[in-house]
């Protein structure tokens, strides 16, 4: 779990159109990271929405395998997205 203690008064950045994907019982503390990062059409499943993302959604990302990883960028073809998945053509804008 990351801490943000202090980074610095300016935005870092953007954390937009991404999925947050969880499983049992995660959950994700929000503190002040706001101050640094802006939220915006995030999906998240499994676990509750960033409270300041602006256009947050919901809905099932269906991924084909999750959870089937092992080691290494080649074993990541489980988080491919279906192609029923209502993200499939979302990307990047």
């Amino acid at each position: 779990m990351a801490t943000y203690d202090y980074v610095s008064t300016n935005k870092l950045g953007d954390m937009t159109r991404n999925i947050i994907y969880a499983t049992g019982n995660a959950k994700m503390t929000q503190g002040n990271i706001s101050n640094y990062v802006s939220f915006a059409e995030n999906v998240y499943w499994g676990i509750n929405a960033y409270r300041k993302d602006s256009n947050p959604y919901t809905a099932d990302p269906q991924f084909i395998a999750p959870g089937t990883a092992g080691d290494g960028m080649l074993s990541l073809s489980g988080y491919a997205l279906a192609e029923t998945s209502p993200y499939l053509d979302w990307g990047i804008r």
